[in-house]
């Protein structure tokens, strides 16, 4: 299973994004090992009724996972490391919201890999989380 972070989708919707084609060519050939997750979901619904989303993510097979409780102290401790980290070095300390490490401890926790235009983040507070490429 393949974890799809929203940005995925967003790329692929539109053109003038630098990742459009790598999202489009990554959707089309992980159809039917796609995943998604309640944090992902809530991001992609924003701004349309939850029967268009469901008929859209259903074409294009995408299953729907819980996330795991485990999943919690992973995201926190990931988050904790960010917020020292961005205070250090004088970061905006919310540029990465704490829904973002769920995603990340998602993947960390079941050994999923994820599809994300974020990578730079995820390779730093997820360094054992395998990215497609």
């Amino acid at each position: 299973m393949l974890i799809i972070n929203s940005n995925v989708f967003f790329d692929a919707e539109d053109p003038d994004s630098p990742a459009h084609e790598w999202a489009i060519s990554t959707l089309r050939s992980n159809a039917g090992a796609m995943g998604i997750n309640p944090i992902i979901y809530a991001e992609l619904l924003q701004g349309q009724p939850s029967e268009t989303l469901d008929s859209a993510l259903a074409m294009m097979d995408v299953h729907r996972l819980d996330l795991p409780w485990s999943s919690c102290a992973v995201a926190a401790t990931a988050f904790k490391r960010f917020l020292t980290r961005s205070s250090v070095k004088g970061e905006r300390r919310r540029a990465m919201p704490l829904p973002d490490f769920f995603i990340g401890a998602h993947a960390e926790v079941t050994g999923f890999p994820v599809a994300t235009s974020d990578k730079s983040r995820f390779k730093t507070y997820f360094p054992n989380v395998r990215l497609i490429e």
